[in-house]
């Protein structure tokens, strides 16, 4: 990855998540892209699945995905936050070899903050709102920032990762906000928490989620296992209320 990236004048890496439906959506277009630019000698398209790669994606700091970044020589010059379509990954890149004359690195920065301007005037934004269900109150919200803390603060943690990428995330959710009405704080049974993967990348990460919704079973800080059931608010409640009693061998 970095000896390809240190070799090129102009690269466009696409940062993803194989959960992420926008990453879904814009992949198709990214591999064109990078296609139709495989024959030029200075410029190249890449991508790097951030579950399989936490390591990189923390080193560039990626926060949510797709996350676009343009590099040159390896040197990360800034974000991309332009259209996604094949064409727009095309022109962005051929644009800024096009300009001519020795550019200078704010000259370079400057060029590529004109062309994110050009070709993002008229994208979407790809922010969704999450409906606030009754019972949401009784979640936690496990981010990249609270992991350890919460972690160590619940010996038992039973928790699902959703997205705004996942067309299901908003109903499975509200059966989970039934499930934190129906569970007795006192009795001593597993935390529930929700996780949005989108603003939490390093947490999703971490504990391999690959698909969504995820629900996974955290104890002592360590995952154990995942729900495979069926989603419905008394099943996930009798699930949740044996785990504390789970021995190794049945886990």
């Amino acid at each position: 990855f970095k000896s390809q990236l240190r070799s090129k004048r102009h690269a466009l890496v696409m940062f993803y998540a194989p959960w992420c439906g926008h990453c879904k959506a814009a992949k198709p277009e990214f591999e064109m892209a990078a296609e139709q630019l495989k024959e030029e000698p200075r410029m190249v398209l890449a991508a790097v699945n951030c579950v399989d790669n936490p390591a990189v994606c923390k080193l560039y700091d990626v926060k949510g995905y797709p996350t676009f970044k343009y590099f040159r020589y390896q040197k990360n010059s800034s974000g991309y936050d332009g259209g996604r379509k094949a064409a727009d990954f095309v022109n962005f890149l051929k644009n800024l070899e096009g300009d001519s004359g020795v550019q200078t690195e704010n000259s370079e920065q400057s060029s590529v903050a004109k062309e994110q301007k050009k070709v993002s005037e008229n994208k979407k934004t790809d922010k969704q709102e999450v409906p606030n269900h009754s019972g949401s109150d009784q979640l936690l919200q496990l981010t990249d920032g609270n992991f350890k803390t919460l972690v160590a603060k619940h010996k038992h943690l039973f928790v699902m990762f959703y997205g705004k990428g996942c067309s299901e995330c908003d109903s499975v959710r509200a059966v989970f906000a039934e499930v934190a009405r129906m569970n007795d704080p006192g009795s001593g049974i597993a935390t529930l928490a929700v996780c949005d993967v989108d603003t939490s990348p390093a947490v999703a990460a971490e504990l391999k989620v690959d698909k969504l919704p995820t629900f996974k079973y955290i104890r002592n800080g360590k995952f154990v296992l995942n729900y495979s059931g069926e989603i419905a608010a008394n099943l996930l409640h009798e699930f949740i209320k044996r785990l504390k009693n789970l021995s190794k061998d049945e886990l």
